[in-house]
């Protein structure tokens, strides 16, 4: 494969040389930037420029990220007490690899000369992760999930399962390889003939090594392992490879879409960035009467797609429903038909709105009421606490087939949510967040809502109200960071 050769810049372009030098090293300002490129030459001559400024963009913002909010202040200004998880990511990144070793990992699994240029730059420039102790490296199952969270690619918690996908250095790929190719589980399987999809390598696996994403070192094609293709399901849309894959994740991480959030379910509720999205459409698109150049100018700073945002919210009386959905490796109850259901997960968070916030809304909804014909109401009283009694789900296929669910309370549990209010002695509750799963064959839908009362059940003020849920989508994403 032809390399750009760059000693025509180095001696013919001085200034476009120094130009390349800023840009892609960003050295500190005093630095000769003649010596900063030839440095970066001596180390990526081989690589493309273009290549090598997306690769290494996308890899700054991850840091930039993540490190920002190391440096979070307390309300009186001074720096946080206990060190924030978010940089421990960062700390966990392994230098980069050398060209040299991602070569000779190839030509001994594969019998290829070199690893493709995106797959092999991605490891260049950090190599993996390290949050696995020797041990555990070598004995995989006596180790405690808890013990490494801070995978870069996340996760999520449901019904007491934990997947937290993390990147791989070369060493603990081979391991991981290795474990593949002798499991009776392989997800990707050998095939008797030489076909570009024998030379997929791991690049990014959780704990148990159950959920893997792989590079194909031939194509630079990702791809992770799931059940509805025997060879794994290609993980962003055809034409890109794996820098514009990963490119996409930290769009998605710098647009909020992706949050590292506290797991309660860890102990010392650890922090994990969670793949349940985070940003709704409202939060990062302008209004539908805005020109679509503007729209497609916001979809392209804020890395969202509508397909991928899959984020929705709702209020009601006050109390406010946001729900964002996961597809997860697996299926339902037909899986032997031609299309089976396959499993979504989904979380629901929910919590009452302050009363300042409601008597705004109140104000604000003043002439849609007025337009809708309703008959006025001069004497508005918000809401200081509700609490849930049932749900109800509707849930429609592909083929308009509806299923619906009823029943008490959500997971067991009845959220009792209260407001805060300005000055006065209520202090608002904690977001009420809870996950579940569903089955469906895609694309499907789902909607629904959930039975309040004004004040408790015990102690009630009011009367019953229904809170809607609003319906979102449940369908393959375009791009896919592991199950």
């Amino acid at each position: 494969m032809p390399f750009v050769d760059h000693e025509d810049i180095e001696h013919e372009k001085p200034r476009k040389a120094r130009a390349e030098a800023r840009t892609l090293l960003r050295h500190a300002v005093g630095e000769d930037p003649k010596e900063c490129f030839q440095a970066w030459h001596r180390c990526f001559g081989d690589v493309d420029p273009a290549l090598f400024r997306r690769c290494k963009g996308a890899w700054d913002t991850v840091e930039a990220v993540l490190s920002s909010k190391a440096g979070t202040k307390t309300k009186g200004g001074g720096p946080c007490s206990r060190p924030e998880p978010y940089q421990e990511i960062v700390d966990s990144f392994r230098a980069g690899a050398t060209l040299e070793r991602c070569d000779e990992v190839v030509y001994k699994l594969f019998d290829l000369e070199y690893m493709h240029p995106s797959a092999a730059l991605f490891w260049r420039l950090r190599d993996g992760q390290d949050v696995w102790s020797s041990f555990i490296r070598a004995n995989p199952s006596m180790g405690d999930v808890a013990q490494a969270p801070m995978g870069l690619f996340g996760g999520q918690h449901v019904y007491g399962e934990f997947s937290n996908v993390r990147m791989l250095s070369l060493r603990d790929a081979l391991v991981v390889n290795a474990h593949l190719k002798s499991s009776e589980e392989d997800p990707f399987p050998d095939t008797d003939a030489v076909e570009p999809d024998d030379y997929r390598f791991p690049i990014a696996a959780n704990f148990e090594g159950t959920h893997v994403v792989c590079v194909d070192v031939f194509s630079g094609e990702v791809f992770v392992n799931d059940d509805d293709e025997e060879q794994g399901r290609r993980a962003h849309p055809y034409g890109i490879d794996i820098i514009g894959w990963f490119e996409e994740y930290t769009r998605r991480l710098a647009a909020g879409v992706y949050r590292v959030q506290a797991d309660p379910d860890l102990p010392d509720n650890m922090r994990v960035i969670t793949r349940f999205p985070q940003a709704t459409l409202q939060e990062n698109f302008p209004s539908s009467g805005d020109s679509d150049l503007c729209r497609r100018e916001a979809r392209m700073v804020s890395g969202i797609t509508p397909a991928d945002s899959t984020v929705f919210e709702a209020v009601t009386k006050g109390v406010r429903i946001r729900v964002s959905t996961v597809l997860q490796s697996g299926y339902g109850m037909s899986a032997a038909s031609g299309n089976p259901e396959r499993m979504f997960a989904y979380s629901v968070r929910m919590d009452l709105l302050s009363v300042e916030e409601q008597l705004r809304r109140w104000d604000a909804d003043a002439g849609l009421r007025a337009a809708s014909g309703d008959p006025p109401e001069t004497r508005f009283t918000p809401l200081t606490s509700v609490q849930l009694k049932s749900r109800m789900w509707i849930i429609t296929d592909c083929d308009g087939h509806e299923h619906e669910t009823m029943g008490d309370a959500v997971i067991g549990l009845y959220p009792l949510l209260k407001a805060a209010t300005s000055g006065g002695p209520e202090v608002a509750s904690p977001p009420f967040v809870y996950q579940s799963c569903t089955a469906c064959k895609l694309p499907g839908t789902m909607e629904g809502g959930f039975n309040f009362v004004e004040g408790s059940i015990s102690q009630p003020t009011g009367p019953g109200f229904f809170v809607q849920c609003p319906l979102f989508r449940l369908e393959y994403p375009d791009y896919l960071f592991g199950f």
